[in-house]
C-alpha cells in the first residue's frame, strides 16, 4: 500500500505515530511506501517538538544499555537521573 504522506496532515500524523511504535524506520517506510529518509525526517520533526532545553544536568546520571527485541541484535540505551529515576 502506497500512501502520499506529502500532502496530508492525517497521513503525516499516522507516519509519526507509527514511527514511534515501530521497531525500525525501514518497517514504517515499507508500510507507507516511502523512503527511510522521509520517515526519519518525519520522526525528527516530531522529536523536536517533544524536546525541552536542559538548564542543569542531574548530579547523578544513570546509563543502562540493553539488548532490544530486534532480530538484528541491536542494543538500546536509557539515560536517567540516578537519584530521581526520571
Amino acid at each position: 500500500m502506497i500512501i502520499d504522506i506529502n500532502g496530508s496532515n492525517e497521513c503525516n500524523r499516522a507516519v509519526a505515530i507509527r514511527t514511534v511504535k515501530a521497531k525500525t524506520f525501514k518497517e514504517v517506510a515499507q508500510q507507507f511506501g516511502v523512503s527511510i529518509s522521509t520517515v526519519m525526517r518525519r520522526f525528527d520533526s516530531l522529536a523536536v517538538k517533544e524536546m525541552t532545553e536542559v538548564q542543569e544536568l542531574p548530579r547523578v546520571i544513570a546509563i543502562d544499555e540493553y539488548k532490544g527485541d530486534t532480530k538484528e541484535g541491536k542494543y538500546q540505551l536509557i539515560i536517567a537521573d540516578g537519584e530521581t529515576k526520571d
